[in-house]
Parts: structure tokens; C-alpha cells; sequence
């Protein structure tokens, strides 16, 4: 319905975001942007910082290729991801999270599986 995404009347599915996520392969300049904590962009003459919210984006053990975070009342808080792990490349897509660090917690059980190991042991087991 609108360029911002926050219209009540877009809708997209999880193969919608999985689609602009290969969409980024097309444009190395997102993909490296948005696999880094900070980037520094210019406006108006200025240096101005602009953090990733994925929480996960430079952390040790992850190799985020491309990623957006996104938040609406109808959606909740989501997270597409393009990451590395067991030596594949995967698509990942969360939708509907309560809270930021639930979104992170279910990218880490994603993880988690993607590479053989066990489901997490309880809120304090975030390695």
C-alpha cells in the first residue's frame, strides 16, 4: 500500500521476505552494510551513525551475510537473515516475535539446528 512498509494494508508472507533477501545478492553495497554493527553514512554534509538492530550482527560464532529487522502491531518483531553456518548459506525469516530478544533467542535455536547441535537448555544458555 505505501513505500514505508508500516500501512496496515501491506501484507507480505515469509517467501516475500526471503525474496528481497536474495534480492541483496544483486547489491553487494546493502549486503555489507547491513552485516555490520555500525555504518556511517552521509547527510547533509555530515557523518552520521546508523547501529544494526540484529542484535546478532557481528557477534562471535555468526556469520550474517545480509540482514533486516523490522517491527509493526500486526506483525510483531521480525528478522530476515542471510547467514553461513555448518558451511551453507541460508535464508532465514522470523516473523512475530514479542520482543527483540525473543526475536534472537529463535534465531538461535534456527541456528542451533542448521548445524546438528541440541535445542537450548533454558533463558540463561545464549552461547
Amino acid at each position: 500500500m505505501d513505500p514505508t512498509g508500516l500501512s496496515p494494508g501491506n501484507k507480505a508472507s515469509a517467501l516475500d521476505m526471503a525474496k528481497v533477501l536474495q534480492a541483496t545478492s544483486a547489491y553487494p553495497l546493502i549486503a555489507r552494510i547491513t552485516s555490520q554493527r555500525t555504518h556511517q553514512v552521509v547527510v547533509n554534509g555530515r557523518l552520521w551513525p546508523v547501529r544494526n538492530t540484529n542484535r546478532l550482527v557481528g557477534k562471535p560464532g555468526w556469520e550474517i551475510l545480509a540482514s533486516k529487522t523490522g517491527f509493526t502491531n500486526d506483525a510483531g518483531r521480525c528478522l530476515t537473515m542471510r547467514l553461513r553456518e555448518a558451511g551453507r548459506t541460508f535464508a532465514v525469516v522470523l516473523i512475530g516475535a514479542a520482543a527483540p530478544s525473543a526475536r534472537s533467542l529463535d534465531a538461535l535455536a534456527v541456528r542451533r539446528w542448521l548445524a546438528g547441535q541440541t535445542a537450548l537448555r533454558g533463558p540463561a544458555d545464549t552461547s
